[in-house]
C-alpha cells in the first residue's frame, strides 16, 4: 500500500507507518496529525499505551489537547478512533516484525511473503498514477522481486545494488533450487528457494527489467517513477548512451557503475543522501565521468578479447589475418567467450597439414588366374622399377618396364631411359 498525503518538511512518517495509513485508508487530515507530533515510526506508535484508553489519553497529550483533535466532539472522537486503530495495527505489526526478524537472522534466505491484495493494490495505484505508462508484463516486476526487495529494504532500509539478471518480470517463470540452510536446533535441512538469478540476451531486455525495477521501487513507495524522482531521467540519459555506444556490454557496464555510486552514496553518506532518489540524483548532476568509464572499460575489454583470442590459436597460426578474424569475432559482444576460445582452437586443429609429394613406387604383386580371370594390372619386378626411377628421364616409366597400356595414345615419350633409343629399358642391353 502506498500513501499519498503529501507531509511538511521533515514530518513524513517511515515506510511501514505510511503502508499502514493507506491500508486502513486514514483520512489525510489524521495522518498529518501524526506526523506533527512526531509519531512516525512503528516502535513509537506502539507504545502509546497498553488498551485504547490510554491510546487515547496520550495521543490527546502528544497532539496539545482536545481543541487540536478537531472543531466539535464528533471531530474529535473520529480522530481518536483513528488513532486507536493505528496503534492497533502498529503493535500487531511490530509483534510480527519481530519474529520475522529472528528468522531471517537464522536464515537470511527467508523471503516473507505479501499477501496477494496488495500486489494487486500497488498495480491499481501505478496505473492511476501514470495513466501514460503502458504496464505490460514484460515491464512490471515480479511478486518474488517485490518481497524480495521488500524483505532488504526492511532490513537495512537500503535499496541493494542488484544485478540486472535480478530484475525478474511478471511474465517470467522462477524456478526453484535446493539448497541447505541451518535450521534453529543447529541442524541442517533440505530446504526450496528460489532462483532469482537469470541471463539477459538483448538491450531491449535490459531496458525492460530496469523499468521493473523502478516499478517495483513505487510500488514499495521508496522511490516513484517520474522526471522529479530522477528514474525517468536516469532511464532517458541511458537510452540516449545506448543510441551513442550501442552493445549489450557496455550498457551493462554503465548501468552497473550508475547503481553501485547510488548505493555507496546511500552507505557511506548516509546524513546527506537518506533515500533512493537523492543519491541517483546527485549521480546524475555531479558523477558524470561514470559515462566515460564504462566507455573506457568497453574499449579495454574489446582490447583484451581480441589478445585472447589470438593467444587461443597455435604458434603456426597467429598470424595478421587470423588475428584480424579475431576481431571481427569479438567486436559484437566486446569479450572472447570460452566457447568462441574453444571453437577456435578446435578448428585450428582440424586444419589439414600440408603433406610432401614423394614419388609413388609401384609395388610387385602376384597374378592370379588365367584368360579372363587374369590380372590386368601392372606387376613390376620391384628391382627392375627402381633401376628406371633412379633415370627420372621424364619418358614412360611403364613403357621401359614393359607394360604400358596406352600405347601411340600415352603422354609420355615412348623411349629409353637411359640411352633414348626407341625401345624399352626392360629387355634390352641398357638394363644389364
Amino acid at each position: 500500500m502506498v500513501d499519498r498525503t503529501v507531509y511538511p518538511q521533515g514530518d513524513r512518517p517511515s515506510q511501514a507507518v505510511c503502508q499502514i495509513f493507506a491500508r486502513a485508508k486514514v483520512p489525510e487530515v489524521v495522518c498529518l496529525k501524526f506526523g506533527a507530533a512526531d509519531l512516525r515510526t512503528v516502535e513509537m506508535i506502539s507504545v502509546l499505551g497498553e488498551n485504547h484508553e490510554k491510546v487515547r489519553l496520550s495521543f490527546t497529550r502528544i497532539c496539545g489537547g482536545d481543541q487540536a483533535l478537531g472543531n466539535d466532539d464528533r471531530e474529535r472522537e473520529k480522530t481518536l478512533l483513528w488513532a486507536c486503530v493505528v496503534w492497533t495495527a502498529c503493535s500487531k505489526l511490530h509483534e510480527v516484525s519481530s519474529i520475522q526478524r529472528a528468522k531471517m537472522e537464522s536464515d537470511p534466505r527467508v523471503i516473507p511473503s505479501l499477501p496477494q491484495d496488495d500486489m494487486a493494490d500497488f498495480r491499481s495505484r501505478f496505473v492511476l498514477s501514470h495513466p501514460d505508462v503502458i504496464l505490460l508484463p514484460c515491464r512490471e516486476p515480479h511478486k518474488k522481486f517485490v518481497e524480495r526487495m521488500h524483505r532488504d529494504f526492511t532490513i537495512d532500509s537500503i535499496v541493494p545494488c542488484y544485478d540486472v539478471g535480478e530484475f525478474r518480470r511478471r511474465n517470467e517463470q522462477i524456478a526453484q533450487k535446493s539448497g541447505l540452510a541451518p535450521s534453529a536446533d543447529l541442524l541442517v535441512r533440505m530446504v526450496q528457494v528460489d532462483d532469482l538469478r537469470t541471463t539477459v540476451v538483448n538491450e531491449a531486455e535490459v531496458f525492460d527489467r530496469i523499468t521493473a525495477f523502478f516499478v517495483a521501487l513505487e510500488y514499495l513507495n521508496i522511490c516513484a517513477f517520474n522526471e522529479a524522482e530522477g528514474t525517468l531521467r536516469y532511464f532517458r540519459e541511458l537510452q540516449i548512451f545506448n543510441r551513442e555506444w550501442p552493445g549489450m556490454f557496455v550498457l551493462l557496464k554503465a548501468d552497473k557503475l550508475i547503481r553501485t555510486e547510488v548505493y555507496r552514496l546511500n552507505t557511506d553518506e548516509r546524513p546527506k543522501f537518506p533515500s533512493f532518489s537523492e543519491a541517483l540524483r546527485n549521480v546524475l548532476d555531479t558523477k558524470h565521468y561514470l559515462w566515460d568509464r564504462a566507455k573506457t572499460e568497453y574499449e579495454i575489454s574489446k582490447m583484451r578479447g581480441s589478445s585472447l583470442a589470438s593467444e587461443a590459436l597455435p604458434p603456426s597460426d597467429r598470424g595478421v589475418k587470423r588475428i584480424a578474424d579475431a576481431e571481427d569475432v569479438t567486436h559484437g559482444s566486446g569479450t572472447m567467450t570460452r566457447s568462441k576460445r574453444r571453437r577456435l582452437r578446435t578448428e585450428a586443429k582440424a586444419k589439414p597439414k600440408p603433406v610432401e609429394k614423394t614419388p609413388q613406387i609401384v609395388q610387385a604383386r602376384p597374378e592370379k588366374g588365367k584368360g579372363k580371370g587374369k590380372t590386368k594390372g601392372m606387376a613390376v619386378n620391384p628391382d627392375l622399377w627402381a633401376k628406371i626411377a633412379e633415370f627420372n628421364s621424364g619418358k614412360c616409366k611403364f613403357f621401359n618396364a614393359g607394360k604400358c597400356k596406352f600405347g601411340d595414345k600415352c603422354k609420355d615419350p615412348h623411349a629409353c631411359c637411359s640411352c633414348g633409343g626407341a625401345h624399352a629399358f626392360a629387355g634390352s642391353a641398357c638394363s644389364k
